[in-house]
C-alpha cells in the first residue's frame, strides 16, 4: 500500500462522515467505520513489518559482532 492510498482511505472516511453528518443515515457511519478498520489493519501490518526487520537487522548485527569476536580469537 502507498501513501496514496492512505490518502484515499481517509478522503473517503471524512467524506461518509460528512454525509452521516449531513443525512443521518446509519449506512453512511457503518462504510466510514469500515474504511477506518480497513486503515487500522493496515497500520498494524506496517507496524509488524518494521518488527520483522528489526529484529533481522538485530540479528544481522550480532552475528557480525560474533564473526569479530571469533575472528580476534584467532
Amino acid at each position: 500500500m502507498s501513501a496514496i492510498n492512505v490518502n484515499e482511505w481517509l478522503d473517503e472516511y471524512n467524506d461518509y462522515m460528512l454525509l452521516y453528518r449531513i443525512f443521518g443515515d446509519a449506512n453512511y457511519l457503518a462504510e466510514a467505520a469500515e474504511v477506518m478498520q480497513s486503515l487500522k489493519a493496515y497500520v498494524a501490518r506496517l507496524q509488524r513489518i518494521a518488527d520483522m526487520q528489526s529484529q533481522l537487522n538485530q540479528a544481522s548485527s550480532n552475528a557480525s559482532q560474533m564473526r569479530l569476536k571469533k575472528g580476534n580469537m584467532l
